[in-house]
């Protein structure tokens, strides 16, 4: 909210978490991966669709084959922080991407192709906050029991109510 209050036009935000925090033991998992510059400005953010854990080594399976991956890397979570105008842009290059991938009935418009094209074209930039602890959750049925454990840690930390819903 701090940022947003301040932001420039055209600078947007994203909290960053490492990927070595944002990762399933029992499978792989799909991530906004963000390569920045030296200012934390994102360069670029791809949806990489297939990441693992192989012995000890987080690796994204592609095509074009398999390539390591920092554990330490800025990943989206999807927690954003988009101006109005934002808005605007992700309709015009939804648009783009509609007429590129119109006969592709498995594409997927994912908000990285907007933030790479808004960057791409000079018409936004986006800061990495960082803030993004540790994630966990169910992509796995195995991750259930990790999950209730956690929960239950931050309820009897205090970081959380026992009673979310009253």
């Amino acid at each position: 909210a701090d940022f947003l209050r301040t932001a420039q036009p055209g600078h947007h935000c994203m909290v960053g978490y490492q990927l070595k925090n944002v990762m399933s033991a029992h499978g792989s998992v799909s991530r906004g991966f963000a390569e920045t510059d030296a200012h934390n400005l994102v360069t670029k953010l791809t949806e990489l669709t297939k990441i693992v854990w192989e012995e000890n080594i987080i690796i994204s399976k592609e095509v074009t084959g398999d390539r390591e991956l920092n554990p330490n890397a800025p990943i989206s979570m999807n927690c954003w922080g988009f101006l109005p105008e934002a808005f605007n842009i992700s309709e015009e290059l939804f648009h783009d991407f509609l007429e590129k991938d119109f006969s592709n009935p498995t594409s997927e418009y994912y908000i990285a192709l907007m933030v790479t094209g808004m960057i791409q074209q000079g018409i936004g930039k986006v800061h990495v906050i960082p803030g993004g602890k540790n994630w966990f959750g169910v992509t796995y049925k195995e991750d259930k029991d990790t999950v209730a454990s956690s929960i239950k840690q931050l309820v009897e930390a205090g970081e959380y109510p026992s009673m979310l819903w009253n």
